[in-house]
Protein backbone atom coordinates (compact mmCIF):
# COMPACT_ATOMS: atom_id res chain seq x y z
CA UNK A 1 0.00 0.00 0.00
CA UNK A 2 2.66 2.24 1.01
CA UNK A 3 3.23 2.37 -3.40
CA UNK A 4 -0.31 3.15 -3.61
CA UNK A 5 0.34 6.35 -1.47
CA UNK A 6 2.67 7.38 -3.16
CA UNK A 7 1.05 7.36 -6.14
CA UNK A 8 -1.50 8.55 -4.72
CA UNK A 9 0.31 11.46 -3.34
CA UNK A 10 1.95 11.85 -6.69
CA UNK A 11 -1.31 11.75 -8.96
CA UNK A 12 -2.67 14.55 -5.89
CA UNK A 13 0.33 16.40 -6.69
CA UNK A 14 -0.01 16.36 -10.51
CA UNK A 15 -3.42 17.24 -10.19
CA UNK A 16 -3.00 19.89 -7.60
CA UNK A 17 -0.20 20.89 -10.37
CA UNK A 18 -2.15 21.10 -12.96
CA UNK A 19 -5.49 22.85 -11.46
CA UNK A 20 -2.76 25.46 -10.13
CA UNK A 21 -1.58 25.99 -13.69
CA UNK A 22 -5.38 25.84 -14.95
CA UNK A 23 -6.51 28.49 -12.56
CA UNK A 24 -2.85 30.65 -13.72
CA UNK A 25 -4.73 30.41 -16.97
CA UNK A 26 -8.09 31.37 -16.13
CA UNK A 27 -6.83 34.48 -14.61
CA UNK A 28 -4.40 35.45 -17.32
CA UNK A 29 -7.63 34.73 -19.72
CA UNK A 30 -9.99 36.28 -17.04
CA UNK A 31 -7.43 39.46 -17.43
CA UNK A 32 -7.56 39.32 -21.06
CA UNK A 33 -11.57 39.09 -21.01
CA UNK A 34 -11.51 42.35 -18.19
CA UNK A 35 -8.86 44.00 -20.95
CA UNK A 36 -11.48 43.22 -23.95
CA UNK A 37 -14.23 44.40 -22.01
CA UNK A 38 -12.65 48.10 -21.67
CA UNK A 39 -11.31 48.40 -25.50
CA UNK A 40 -15.05 47.58 -25.83
CA UNK A 41 -16.55 49.96 -23.72
CA UNK A 42 -13.84 52.27 -25.22
CA UNK A 43 -15.37 51.36 -28.53
CA UNK A 44 -19.00 51.81 -27.53
CA UNK A 45 -18.05 55.38 -26.22
CA UNK A 46 -15.98 55.89 -29.12
CA UNK A 47 -19.47 55.17 -31.30
CA UNK A 48 -21.53 56.95 -29.35
CA UNK A 49 -19.60 60.46 -29.75
CA UNK A 50 -19.04 59.32 -33.23
CA UNK A 51 -23.26 58.59 -33.82
CA UNK A 52 -23.72 62.05 -31.86
CA UNK A 53 -21.56 64.02 -34.43
CA UNK A 54 -23.29 62.02 -37.36
CA UNK A 55 -26.50 63.48 -35.81
CA UNK A 56 -25.01 66.76 -35.37
CA UNK A 57 -23.37 67.24 -38.83
CA UNK A 58 -27.00 65.65 -40.34
CA UNK A 59 -28.96 68.42 -38.53
CA UNK A 60 -26.26 71.06 -39.88
CA UNK A 61 -27.27 70.01 -43.28
CA UNK A 62 -30.86 69.30 -43.25
CA UNK A 63 -30.55 73.00 -42.27
CA UNK A 64 -28.29 74.51 -44.65
CA UNK A 65 -30.25 72.78 -47.10
CA UNK A 66 -33.72 74.07 -45.75
CA UNK A 67 -31.48 78.04 -46.14
CA UNK A 68 -30.58 77.33 -49.09
CA UNK A 69 -34.17 76.25 -50.48
CA UNK A 70 -35.96 79.36 -49.08
CA UNK A 71 -32.96 81.61 -50.94
CA UNK A 72 -33.58 79.50 -53.85
CA UNK A 73 -37.48 80.35 -53.49
CA UNK A 74 -36.94 83.84 -52.96
CA UNK A 75 -34.43 84.06 -56.42
CA UNK A 76 -37.21 81.90 -58.72
CA UNK A 77 -39.75 84.32 -57.35
CA UNK A 78 -37.81 87.32 -58.32
CA UNK A 79 -37.68 85.63 -61.79
CA UNK A 80 -41.74 84.51 -61.85
CA UNK A 81 -41.90 88.19 -60.93
CA UNK A 82 -39.83 89.65 -64.16
CA UNK A 83 -41.27 86.96 -66.17
CA UNK A 84 -44.99 88.59 -65.21
CA UNK A 85 -43.97 91.85 -65.92
CA UNK A 86 -42.20 91.12 -69.15
CA UNK A 87 -45.41 89.02 -69.81
CA UNK A 88 -47.14 92.28 -69.24
CA UNK A 89 -44.69 94.82 -71.32
CA UNK A 90 -45.36 91.80 -74.54
CA UNK A 91 -49.19 91.84 -74.16
CA UNK A 92 -48.53 95.63 -74.08
CA UNK A 93 -46.47 95.71 -77.18
CA UNK A 94 -48.74 93.21 -78.99
CA UNK A 95 -51.41 96.00 -78.34
CA UNK A 96 -49.90 98.38 -79.84
CA UNK A 97 -48.80 96.21 -82.71
CA UNK A 98 -52.00 95.23 -83.15
CA UNK A 99 -52.77 99.03 -83.38
CA UNK A 100 -50.57 99.65 -85.86
CA UNK A 101 -51.54 97.35 -87.82
CA UNK A 102 -54.95 98.52 -87.42
CA UNK A 103 -54.02 101.98 -89.07
CA UNK A 104 -51.85 100.73 -91.09
CA UNK A 105 -54.72 98.56 -93.00
CA UNK A 106 -57.13 102.08 -92.57
CA UNK A 107 -54.63 104.68 -93.83
CA UNK A 108 -54.09 101.64 -97.49
CA UNK A 109 -58.31 101.44 -97.22
CA UNK A 110 -58.00 105.33 -97.41
CA UNK A 111 -55.46 105.80 -100.00
CA UNK A 112 -57.68 102.93 -102.10
CA UNK A 113 -60.68 105.11 -101.76
CA UNK A 114 -58.68 108.68 -102.38
CA UNK A 115 -57.46 106.79 -105.71
CA UNK A 116 -60.65 105.86 -106.30
CA UNK A 117 -62.25 109.08 -105.74
CA UNK A 118 -59.45 110.73 -108.06
CA UNK A 119 -59.74 108.10 -111.10
CA UNK A 120 -63.80 108.54 -110.48
CA UNK A 121 -63.12 112.38 -110.78
CA UNK A 122 -60.89 111.81 -113.79
CA UNK A 123 -63.57 110.01 -115.99
CA UNK A 124 -66.32 112.73 -114.88
CA UNK A 125 -63.85 115.51 -116.04
CA UNK A 126 -63.09 114.09 -119.13
CA UNK A 127 -67.09 113.00 -119.77
CA UNK A 128 -68.20 116.37 -118.74
CA UNK A 129 -65.33 118.40 -120.24
CA UNK A 130 -64.44 120.21 -117.04
CA UNK A 131 -60.93 118.90 -116.70
CA UNK A 132 -60.08 121.49 -120.05
CA UNK A 133 -61.31 124.52 -118.13
CA UNK A 134 -59.63 124.08 -115.13
CA UNK A 135 -55.47 125.29 -114.04
CA UNK A 136 -53.60 122.33 -113.41
CA UNK A 137 -50.83 122.67 -110.39
CA UNK A 138 -50.22 125.75 -108.18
Amino acid sequence: MPEEMKMSEEMQLVVSAIVSEMDKRFAQNDKRLEAMDKRFDQMDQRMDRTEEDMKMYVNMLVDEMGRMESRMDKRFQKVDERFDRMDRRLDSMQHEINACRLACDTVSILMQRVEQHESRIERLEKKSGIGKMLPVGN
